[in-house]
């Protein structure tokens, strides 16, 4: 049971180190996430996962671990690569602030939730008690909501420091983060 329960705490943290770098990244784009909408995209991202590990068995019958792995990749180099296009050919003024809309959460709660779903599906097979979904659930609510937060602050910090437009560094990491998926 204390295995299980240890499992459960390992397999939310690896899912909610995603939510640090991606709230790091929308915050060197100067874009404040609000505690709403990051509470959003932990939820959903945190729904996704559970869902995943509820069907595990039936998806990893029917999409093989690979295919997720793959779209994952690609929506976050899709992503990146637009991000420092963007930035590089788009000049924003130093000071802009931005607020993340609904429309934006959302989509980073997909795309964040896109990586919760290969690794529900491989945990979903070890037929976890209703205790380590409750956990689960809890520690990523939270822990992804904390992550979100505190990466975008420390995002807007960096960029408030420098009158260099950094943008791109936002569309190096989700690339780096895409990359890393062949690695862990």
């Amino acid at each position: 049971m204390l295995q299980m329960m240890i499992e459960a705490i390992i397999l939310t943290l690896a899912c909610s180190v995603d939510s640090g770098v991606t709230g790091f990244a929308y915050g060197l784009d100067k874009n404040k996430i609000k505690f709403i909408y990051a509470l959003i995209i932990s939820i959903i991202c945190s729904l996704f996962l559970v869902l995943s590990l509820f069907l595990g068995d039936v998806l990893s019958r029917v999409i093989p671990e690979v295919l997720t792995v793959v779209l994952s990749m690609s929506i976050l180099l899709i992503v990146g690569m637009y991000k420092i296009f963007d930035s590089l050919f788009n000049k924003k003024e130093n000071g802009e602030l931005k607020r993340l809309s609904i429309k934006s959460a959302c989509l980073i709660a997909v795309m964040l939730s896109i990586d919760g779903i290969a690794a529900g599906i491989g945990a979903g097979l070890l037929g976890l008690t209703w205790l380590s979904y409750i956990v689960i659930i809890t520690v990523s609510v939270a822990l992804s909501t904390t992550l979100l937060l505190l990466g975008s602050l420390l995002g807007i910090k960096t960029s408030k420091r420098t009158s260099l437009n950094l943008g791109w560094i936002s569309g190096v990491l989700l690339i780096m983060l895409a990359v890393s998926q062949l690695f862990f």
